[in-house]
């Protein structure tokens, strides 16, 4: 066998392993088993969701002084809480798993920022 082929079989294992450890997974299946992507992640139907949003300035596309109107291009980050579960203690580590965008609940609303200065 080529010893070089032996260096990055042995590259990808490690890489493998180093990505995702076993208290992480353990705790992602966890979280994840019983979570319905389709479902508000609250205890309480009747209790509000709380969504938080960051706003990031990219480009001024257009300013109208007579109005007094400033047209930008901006990007929105939207935080939700989601999976507001206990994290088990058995997970040692993994305290702060990553999740994917379609592993989480994602609102339906349509979101209209208007500021006015």
């Amino acid at each position: 066998m080529d010893p070089s082929l032996l260096v990055v079989l042995i590259f990808l294992v490690i890489i493998k392993e180093s990505c995702q450890g076993p208290h992480e997974k353990r705790l992602l299946n966890h979280l994840l088993s019983t979570y319905n992507t389709l479902e508000r992640p609250v205890s309480n139907e009747s209790e509000p969701l709380e969504v938080k949003f960051g706003l990031t300035p990219q480009q001024i596309i257009d300013v109208d002084e007579k109005n007094q109107i400033l047209t930008t291009n901006a990007w929105l980050n939207l935080f939700e809480q989601c999976l507001a579960r206990r994290i088990p203690s058995s997970t040692r580590a993994a305290r702060n798993p990553t999740l994917t965008s379609h592993s989480r609940y994602k609102s339906d609303g349509v979101h209209y920022i208007i500021f006015s200065i």
